[in-house]
Order: C-alpha cells, then sequence, then structure tokens
C-alpha cells in the first residue's frame, strides 16, 4: 500500500529580491520615496549600518557575505550588473553598506539582487 508524490523543487540556495529588502522594517515606512529620502541621511544610514551588525540579524554582516550578494539588474549602473556587492565595493573603495545605500538612492530603489 503506497501513494505516488511527486515534487517540483529548486535544488539551490539562491533567492531573488529588491536590494532593498537587506534593509531593516522601518526604513520602509512611509514608502519608497521616503526610504530614498532616509537613506540620503548620515544619521539613518548610521543606525541602519549599527542594526545590521547586531546579533540575530539575518542579511550580511562581514565583507565575505557580501561576495554572495549580485546585482543582477540596474536602471541606470548597467555596468555594474553581474557583480557582486564585494567586487563593486573593492571598484568603488566603499563599504559595501554604503554601496547598498548609494544604488538604492541612485537607482531610486529600483536594484534587485540575487543571492547565489
Amino acid at each position: 500500500m503506497g501513494v505516488d508524490v511527486i515534487l517540483d523543487f529548486y535544488p539551490y540556495l539562491a533567492g531573488s529580491t529588491g536590494l532593498d529588502a537587506l534593509l531593516p522594517p522601518w526604513v520602509h515606512e512611509g514608502g519608497l520615496e521616503e526610504t530614498i529620502e532616509q537613506l540620503k541621511d548620515p544619521e539613518v544610514r548610521g543606525r541602519i549600518r549599527r542594526e545590521m551588525k547586531e546579533p540575530g540579524w539575518r542579511g550580511p554582516k562581514a565583507m565575505d557575505e557580501w561576495g554572495d550578494v549580485l546585482l543582477t539588474w540596474c536602471k541606470g549602473n548597467r555596468s555594474l550588473e553581474g557583480k557582486s556587492i564585494r567586487e563593486i565595493s573593492a571598484l568603488a573603495k566603499k563599504d559595501p553598506l554604503d554601496v547598498v545605500f548609494d544604488l538604492l538612492v541612485d537607482e531610486e530603489g529600483s536594484s534587485a539582487w540575487y543571492a547565489l
């Protein structure tokens, strides 16, 4: 006595979503335009940076983890497509979080990433 079972499953650990998904939830309050304005404020960037380094944060923390965040689409910065945040950080000589913040502001929130 048995049951036939069929599954449809991706056999890899990848996902795709907007780069803004890396930010703490409170940054999204007020909508995309408000998020972009907040990311221009150095004090807000500092608060986000501190929160992302706290224990329990589920996003990238260390430089090597930023190698897993691959930029797959940019409206205006097409030359960055296919590069990881770690690669972009090295090219720009900027902290990875500053790269993320700057991309979100420059792209008006429309950049996407793909985690390998």
